[in-house]
């Protein structure tokens, strides 16, 4: 089972956009696939229509219950589940992680423990912050990829997130492995500092994804939708960019 965590401090950079869209495409091609919705914005849960609120458990039940998986996984698609997220329960899960005594940035790595025969991949949607519960997604996973829209700032950001993932892998989890940086909204037309300038840089001292996602109207829209954009626009550039994305993931993964 490969623990995907899609990870950046930044918000509006496509974490969520990539979690509702990558999980389709890999489950199209015959995985099992689970999505977590580790934001406490909810924004992945509110992606579904088919997501009942009243589940008995959200993210943070299921992490405090970890033996009440059952009550917590809801299906959502063909061979596609999702734990979802409340913003009601969400909130205080950072401050119940650190007050734990003993295992508080290792609770999501013993509670995906039980579901390791049940899936070909998770996928987790991380917070937009380097808090306990983006501890816990790095302790547990066994790759990352970081989302980055092609701009000045959000590469200035990056830099407190690989000290972070570097100090994860050194302290709690050794076979942790960085994907690379995938590019979103990339406009080749951009008039501010160039996308594709960034993209070059950025290319030549970390991992990258060759490919990128490119800005999509169809993309934007989806998530307010509540449908992945293979349902509202499958011949779309989105669709095939995360159709290409799914492709590099599996490849970078036989590659490891």
């Amino acid at each position: 089972m490969e623990v995907l965590a899609v990870i950046n401090q930044k918000g509006g950079v496509g974490k969520t956009t990539t979690v509702l869209n990558l999980g389709p495409a890999l489950a199209a091609k015959k995985q099992r696939v689970l999505l977590i919705d580790l934001d406490p914005q909810a924004n992945l849960s509110s992606c579904y229509k088919t997501v009942d609120n009243r589940a008995s458990l959200d993210t943070s039940g299921w992490l405090m219950d970890p033996g009440r998986a059952s009550d917590a996984i809801q299906n959502v698609g063909d061979n596609l589940d999702l734990i979802k997220a409340s913003r009601r329960l969400m909130h205080d899960l950072d401050d119940r992680l650190r007050n734990l005594s003993v295992g508080g940035d290792t609770r999501l790595r013993k509670a995906l423990a039980s579901l390791r025969n049940q899936y070909d991949w998770v996928l987790l949607d991380c917070p937009p912050n380097l808090g306990k519960i983006t501890v816990n997604a790095l302790a547990a996973s066994s790759i990352y990829l970081v989302p980055m829209r092609p701009e000045f700032f959000s590469v200035h950001a990056f830099s407190a997130l690989d000290a972070l993932a570097h100090g994860v892998k050194e302290e709690l989890n050794q076979y942790l492995h960085f994907l690379g940086i995938l590019f979103t909204q990339y406009n080749r037309a951009s008039r501010t500092r160039s996308h594709r300038e960034v993209v070059e840089e950025l290319s030549g001292k970390y991992p990258t994804f060759n490919v990128t996602i490119r800005q999509s109207n169809p993309l934007a829209v989806s998530p307010s939708l509540q449908q992945d954009i293979f349902k509202v626009s499958p011949e779309s550039a989105g669709a095939y960019d995360y159709q290409k994305l799914a492709d590099e993931v599996l490849t970078k993964i036989e590659q490891a």
